[in-house]
């Protein structure tokens, strides 16, 4: 006869607190860019696409999870009103394979796993453009806070997901403690692997707010390098000064020219230089963060080398 020892009561409650835990990773807004430039503008769409498909990665999990939960708390309910004999027939049907990875319970369908939107590539080499073109650009835009508060949120949801991790693996050892069939239900273990599913996520949340904030450094070293649009107005405006005079002069008052020339001519190649650092430190930043997380695994229906289900 098979091995039954459970208790209906609190494996009902088990699946209750399954069914009702509460995951992070609420709508962020996404990333502003830093600038008006094609680099920083592509740095944000990436985190923002990144936060996007987390988002949808969470909600997606948070079906799988509320989908456990209800099949817990059902088999809970046959259990309470079966004897050992109904105990041994649960446990046949925990042994039945199923066909679909996400089958679930009548009215509790689980969405297909989403498709991770797609970030778009930091260019490693930046436009060709003038240093004082790149200077309005770089200084026109909202500058690294966006990238600082984005980072910031990352951090938290890293948090919220690590506890809700914890959370869930409490409940696996409660399952596994109040439905003992003698190892056929993989209910318990189901659940342990949707919390090993959530710190590896916290740990990917984590990896996105380290890159947002280097980001945000490259921003700050863009924005100290590059001389202000002001400053190229000033130095073209001693440029046009310097036309004048030597104008003026007949050809022989050139060493204002001269001077103002060589001033314009040091802040384009500062611009361009501080251009060119902060398009290969976006690139490799953006490029070493890791691929987005697999969806959730499935706690209803999850394949099992013990030959079992949830059920």
């Amino acid at each position: 006869m098979q091995h039954l020892d459970a208790d209906p009561q609190a494996l009902a409650g088990d699946g209750q607190g399954l069914a009702g835990c509460i995951a992070g990773a609420g709508p962020g807004g996404g990333c502003t860019p830093a600038g008006a430039d094609p680099i920083s503008t592509a740095v944000a769409g990436s985190f923002s696409a990144w936060e996007a498909s987390l988002e949808a990665l969470v909600a997606h999990s948070q079906a799988v999870r509320a989908a456990g939960g209800l099949a817990v708390a059902h088999t809970a309910a046959v259990l309470e009103g079966t004897d050992e004999a109904g105990g041994a027939t649960i446990a046949a049907l925990a042994a039945t394979p199923v066909t679909a990875p996400d089958a679930t319970l009548a009215g509790t369908q689980v969405p297909a796993p989403p498709a991770p939107p797609a970030a778009p590539a930091v260019p490693a080499v930046p436009e060709p453009i003038s240093g004082e073109a790149w200077s309005a650009q770089i200084h026109a835009g909202a500058g690294p806070a966006p990238l600082a508060a984005y980072a910031s949120r990352m951090r938290q949801t890293s948090a919220e997901l690590a506890a809700v991790a914890a959370e869930l693996r409490s409940h696996a050892h409660a399952i596994d403690a109040h439905w003992d069939d003698g190892g056929i239900q993989r209910a318990g273990a189901n659940v342990a692997r949707l919390a090993d599913w959530y710190d590896d996520t916290a740990g990917y949340a984590r990896d996105v707010a380290t890159a947002a904030e280097d980001s945000a450094g490259h921003v700050r070293d863009a924005v100290a390098g590059t001389p202000r649009p002001e400053t190229f107005a000033t130095l073209q405006a001693r440029i046009n000064d310097g036309l004048q005079r030597f104008a003026r002069s007949g050809g022989l008052d050139v060493v204002p020219l001269q001077v103002a020339t060589t001033n314009m001519a040091e802040a384009q190649r500062t611009a361009i230089d501080a251009q060119v650092a902060y398009a290969a430190a976006a690139n490799t930043t953006t490029g070493g963060v890791p691929r987005p997380p697999t969806p959730a695994p499935p706690i209803v229906g999850a394949p099992s080398t013990k030959g079992g289900d949830t059920h």
